[in-house]
């Protein structure tokens, strides 16, 4: 955790907040850490679920994660079609 130094740890807690109806700020750094990592992890799982990723699939230790559609994909996929 000490490669961000701690100006920059203060910058992050400030501008990085919880989503949803928690409002507020995270207290500590650890706390946005903690929340980025159940995020990542979440994400995931989503991504092997939807069969964008198959779980094993990395480069250099990063997964390889198809990316979720945008909305425009999918407006393209529907003018595509009709």
């Amino acid at each position: 955790m000490n490669a961000i130094p701690a100006e920059y740890r203060k910058l992050l807690l400030s501008v990085l907040v919880p989503h949803g109806r928690t409002g507020g700020v995270f207290e500590q750094f650890s706390d946005l850490v903690a929340n980025s990592r159940k995020q990542a992890h979440n994400y995931m799982l989503t991504s092997i679920k939807e069969k964008r990723w198959n779980g094993l699939d990395m480069d250099g230790g990063v997964p390889q994660i198809t990316p979720r559609s945008t909305s425009a994909d999918e407006d393209e996929k529907t003018e595509g079609e009709g």
